[in-house]
């Protein structure tokens, strides 16, 4: 259990391969929060079997690499956000929001962030950016599995390894080649890493640690900037 009664809002950054996910789904273990993959919620409500006609056509765009209606995406993410919060739940979000109008919205659009602070208050609003050197990035990513079943991480795991959790068989991830992790590196550094400084602008509580080492030790660090404690 925390120490702290106030649920709060966290939000994961940092380059491809510095764990994001992980360190979420280790929040969510230990700490009962929701981890809110925006990603594959999208590819979620997307490809339901009961899609309706409108469903369908922004698979197609999905699917044909279109830009999907941000404003519908943002809409589906902030009620998925507002349902979470409003069960007295805390949440963890990696990777996301990743643009400015999906963080801040405009006129006629709450963005995630108001909403957040809306529901959970400023003040329990945290983001946390995972330092990984680019080359340590590339080598994660080059060398990774993820589970082709449970979609998990496969730390150590060779190819053709069994994952531990469901015995699903292990899988590089289609992006996960080089050039195209050269790009993601870009994509973070060109348009990730302004978005950050505009949400520390915004006021959002912004803690830099290091994301290197095993993801067990960069858990400890997450947990001390966030102040989670185990009862004994």
């Amino acid at each position: 259990m925390r120490e702290s009664s106030a649920e709060q809002a966290i939000i994961l950054y940092g380059p491809p391969g510095a764990g994001k996910g992980t360190q979420a789904e280790l929040l969510a273990r230990a700490f009962h929060f929701v981890h809110f993959d925006t990603g594959r919620y999208l590819k979620h409500v997307l490809f339901a079997p009961n899609a309706d006609a409108t469903l369908k056509r922004k698979r197609e765009q999905y699917q044909a690499g279109e830009l999907v209606d941000p404003a519908w995406v943002l809409s589906l993410e902030r009620d998925k956000v507002l349902r979470i919060a409003q069960a007295g739940l805390s949440l963890v979000l990696s990777g996301s929001p990743r643009t400015p109008f999906e963080a801040f919205g405009d006129a006629e659009h709450q963005g995630l962030l108001p909403a957040l602070a809306e529901q959970y208050g400023e003040e329990n609003i945290h983001l946390i950016l995972l330092r990984v050197p680019a080359d340590e990035s590339l080598t994660r990513n080059a060398s990774r599995l993820i589970c082709s079943v449970c979609g998990l991480p496969m730390m150590g795991a060779t190819e053709g390894a069994r994952c531990n959790f469901c015995g699903g068989k292990g899988e590089k991830r289609p992006d996960d080649n080089p050039e195209t992790i050269k790009h993601r590196l870009e994509v973070y550094t060109e348009e990730i890493v302004p978005l950050i400084g505009e949400m520390r602008d915004y006021g959002i509580i912004v803690t830099e640690i290091d994301g290197t080492g095993y993801p067990y030790e960069v858990h400890e660090r997450v947990k001390a900037a966030l102040g989670l404690t185990h009862d004994s």
